[in-house]
């Protein structure tokens, strides 16, 4: 069963949870063969289930570990947060980097530009995430190197401006 797991870290990201289960964002996911959506909706609100939907919907908050969700995702829509990000990465994931564009001092932003112009990721915000869906070339991501956390570290502090 083709799976994509949501997650928003540790934080909480209403717009990206809604807009991922908008009937839209469904029909895009369904056109696409995915069979099921996970939902990791940290601090937020749990969404009410819905039977109407094209695809399985889970839900939850917060679990010790997101390895097992992440391991079994054929694709993952995440916010733009570094962990997040790095983890998925590091498991061969595809990923679309959600911006949040509430947020004040958006260093996500920057950081999800530089990893869509390395070939890593997609990104996108809200209002433009059915269309990625929709549109969405998934095996033009490159394969991000393994096993370098030195080098994300220092990728990162580029980003932040710390170097």
């Amino acid at each position: 069963m083709k799976s994509v797991f949501v997650t928003v870290g540790t934080t909480s990201f209403e717009e990206l949870i809604a807009t991922a289960r908008s009937p839209p964002a469904l029909q895009a996911l369904q056109s696409r063969g995915y069979q099921k959506l996970v939902l990791q909706v940290g601090r937020g609100s749990l969404p009410q289930p819905s039977r109407s939907s094209a695809l399985a919907v889970e839900a939850f908050r917060f679990k010790d570990s997101l390895d097992e969700d992440l391991r079994s995702a054929d694709l993952v829509i995440s916010h733009a947060g570094a962990g997040s990000c790095l983890e998925t990465l590091e498991k061969g994931k595809p990923l679309i980097v959600v911006i949040n564009d509430k947020l004040m001092d958006n260093h996500q932003l920057e950081l999800a530009k530089q990893l869509h112009r390395d070939g890593y990721v997609l990104y996108c915000d809200c209002s433009t995430l059915v269309e990625t869906l929709e549109s969405m070339d998934l095996s033009a991501l490159k394969p991000f190197p393994p096993g370098q956390p030195e080098k994300f570290a220092s990728f990162l502090d580029k980003v932040l401006g710390l170097q």
